[in-house]
């Protein structure tokens, strides 16, 4: 048995971290996409946007919320390879890679009741300052027919901001920021 293992160990070793990395590659994948959107939001001005990530609003899963004088970017940022189908009002989207299908929930539904939410819970913001976004890596296709816009994720930041107008004021960000912070 020793001598089968002194001759074999370096190819079980291979063996053993191939199969370790088969495993963790998808947790590596998402951890890397989150990473980007993350960089991509720290270069938006500290002083007037406020991020919140991995929020529960109402039992809703929003990935990320920025809040700012000129609205409130609900952002849901997806690492979704492959073909990716559906329409605006769908109450589920169709990932196909590789043959294969798998149904996720339509993120553009998610920010529409996230936004609800939040202007219940802050009645003070105007339904007009409420802006879905829903952005996926650079590595899909998009087959989705919607008048949100989809975006990749570069295109994340020039989308917030490209909006200039002030539509909130300080009182209204610090209520939204009060309880966004309880999320």
């Amino acid at each position: 048995m020793w001598s089968f293992l002194k001759e074999w160990w370096p190819f079980l070793l291979v063996c053993a971290a191939a199969v370790l990395l088969f495993l963790l590659l998808p947790l590596l994948k998402k951890r890397m996409g989150e990473k980007a959107v993350s960089i991509i939001l720290n270069t938006l001005p500290p002083d007037s946007y406020h991020i919140f990530r991995q929020l529960l609003i109402e039992g809703t899963a929003v990935d990320y919320v920025i809040v700012s004088p000129f609205g409130v970017f609900f952002l849901q940022a997806k690492d979704y390879k492959g073909w990716l189908t559906g329409h605006e009002k769908d109450a589920q989207w169709t990932q196909n890679t590789e043959g294969k299908q798998k149904a996720f929930p339509n993120p553009i539904l998610q920010n529409q009741r996230a936004a609800e939410a939040l202007r219940r819970a802050v009645p003070q913001l105007p339904a007009g300052a409420c802006f879905p976004l829903v952005a996926f890596p650079g590595d899909c296709t998009l087959r989705l027919r919607t008048e949100t816009p989809i975006l990749k994720y570069g295109a994340i930041g020039p989308a917030i901001r490209a909006k200039r107008a002030c539509l909130l004021d300080d009182d209204t960000i610090s209520r939204l920021c009060r309880f966004l912070s309880g999320c």
